[in-house]
């Protein structure tokens, strides 16, 4: 291993964060007992040119999700959960189709839950409106439908684990003291988990973006739960993933269980466990996750077999942690790290399935599905792969179709033409009595837009038709943007409002 390259390359990951005052990160490379690597650079604070070190704590967002399901198998462990039981045997106020999913379909993204956040964007809720948790689980409890049928494919949704966190309080664990009891206490790692973006966190460094007006604070109003918010320094949490790595203490034998791949009901393997996902780095298999709320990044991988782990964190929204991870892991191991090179690609184009709201755009080897975007890798045999656990996708080339496996469910992409006009029976308001929701359609000849929210939160938004069922349009807020499809009925009653992690919406004709 060569370690004099692998700090070079750390080095060289946060050195451009080292001048023009920015926000900046660091890296940490481990085995079981010490720090072999370490590289940290920028600044933790930009009011008080504060540089970022290890001890700066961090949001670290999904990195948060293999922690909260240590402590939920550790309640399994005590009888007091079951992976395999429903959500409604601990939450009976949930009445729709989430009623029935299991608490490891919950975790392990299968389920089909829709994720709540963008959920209520696309009700005209901003990301940045400060909720607290009894709103946003009573929302949640409304909502009757699912992505799709438990078991059918894999997508990611955060709501699973604020459902299995109030799982856990409703059996009288908070999610903090369990945390704290069951895992940090014994390897004496602090660690905060504040309820929302006004709770105060010691050290905590600001996260940033870069918009038109130089560097501005990243805001999340929603409120933090088990799978996004958990707040500690790089020193802090290497501590207890060094636990995880050696299997020491509380942490015995938990990396296997997490990490553990589920299942669809085809038999065919995600590749991500609970708050866990598979990789593999010059032939080794690597667990890891990676994270990010706004003007935060957090990432990290382990090898049980190399003995060996890294994580890395940013205060900052461009950081690109995980390709960070990559680098220097290639460096210690002698490989290449795997960089997106167009040379080989699908054609560029817009796509879209036979029904229902999926579409699919490809433009110089990137693959965005219902707004979430990829880079396809050559695999051979005309075939394109994500990579990405998060977005699974394996793709290739059909005629004038693509075709292949998103979300591990094979689905046939038809392509589409660019000379698609708005309906005019598109035109209207229309609503989602039981949410609250509302939004209004204009259409001008050839010329469509939508309005969503009231008041000063009123969005209205150009429409792109894709044909005479589907268009979408894109929608900002911060450093965050989605474009968003709506795909409207056979009869002209009711338009679905999807994005990947959301496919619920189905606003009526008023």
């Amino acid at each position: 291993m060569d370690w004099k390259l692998a700090q070079s390359m750390a080095d060289d990951s946060v050195a451009q964060w080292n001048s023009n005052d920015e926000p900046g990160g660091g890296i940490m490379l481990f085995d079981e007992t010490q720090t072999r690597v370490e590289a940290f650079g920028g600044l933790a604070n930009l009011e008080f040119r504060i540089p970022f070190s290890a001890q700066s704590v961090v949001r670290l967002a999904s990195v948060t999700k293999h922690v909260v399901a240590s402590v939920v198998l550790k309640c399994v462990d005590q009888g007091i959960l079951s992976l395999d039981e429903g959500l409604n045997t601990y939450l009976p106020q949930l009445t729709g189709k989430q009623r029935n999913v299991s608490i490891r379909g919950a975790l392990d993204m299968t389920g089909g839950l829709p994720d709540m956040i963008d959920s209520a964007w696309m009700l005209g809720v901003p990301r940045t409106a400060l909720l607290d948790c009894e709103r946003v689980l009573a929302f949640l409890a409304s909502i009757e439908e699912l992505n799709f049928k438990p078991g059918d494919e894999f997508s990611y949704s955060n709501a699973g684990y604020r459902l299995v966190e109030a799982a856990m309080e409703a059996r009288g664990i908070t999610l903090e003291a369990g945390i704290r009891e069951h895992l940090f206490d014994a390897f004496g790692v602090h660690a905060a988990l504040p309820r929302d973006q006004a709770d105060v966190v010691s050290d905590l460094a600001p996260g940033y973006w870069f918009g038109p007006n130089g560097w501005r604070h990243g805001i999340s109003g929603m409120p933090y739960c088990g799978a996004d918010g958990q707040a500690a320094s790089a020193e802090q949490f290497v501590v207890w993933l060094k636990a995880l790595l050696a299997g020491r203490g509380p942490a015995r034998g938990l990396l296997e269980r997490l990490a553990a791949s589920a299942a669809l009901s085809n038999g065919r393997e995600t590749g991500v466990g609970l708050g866990i996902a598979n990789s593999h780095i010059a032939g080794h298999a690597f667990y890891g996750f990676v994270g990010g709320l706004p003007g935060y990044r957090s990432a990290f991988l382990l090898s049980p077999e190399l003995k060996l782990g890294m994580l890395a964190v940013a205060n900052r929204e461009d950081a690109d942690v995980g390709g960070a991870i990559a680098s220097v892991f290639s460096a210690l191991l002698g490989a290449r790290p795997d960089k997106p090179t167009p040379t080989e690609t699908l054609p560029d184009g817009m796509f879209v399935t036979s029904h229902g709201p999926d579409w699919l755009e490809i433009n110089r080897g990137y693959a965005t599905f219902l707004g979430t975007q990829s880079f396809l890798h050559p695999v051979g045999n005309g075939q394109f792969d994500s990579n990405a656990f998060y977005s699974p996708m394996r793709l290739r080339q059909d005629g004038d179709d693509i075709v292949g496996e998103v979300g591990h469910r094979f689905r046939r992409f038809q392509r589409i033409s660019s000379s698609a006009a708005p309906s005019p029976s598109w035109a209207g308001e229309w609503r989602l009595r039981a949410l609250g929701g509302i939004v209004r359609i204009d259409v001008d000849g050839t010329e469509a837009r939508i309005v969503i929210g009231s008041g000063p939160a009123t969005d209205n938004i150009a429409l792109t038709p894709l044909d005479e069922r589907r268009a979408l349009f894109e929608r900002a807020e911060g450093p965050r943007r989605q474009r968003v499809c709506l795909s409207f009925s056979a009869d002209g009653r009711s338009v679905l409002l999807a994005t990947q992690r959301s496919r619920v919406l189905r606003f009526e004709r008023s």
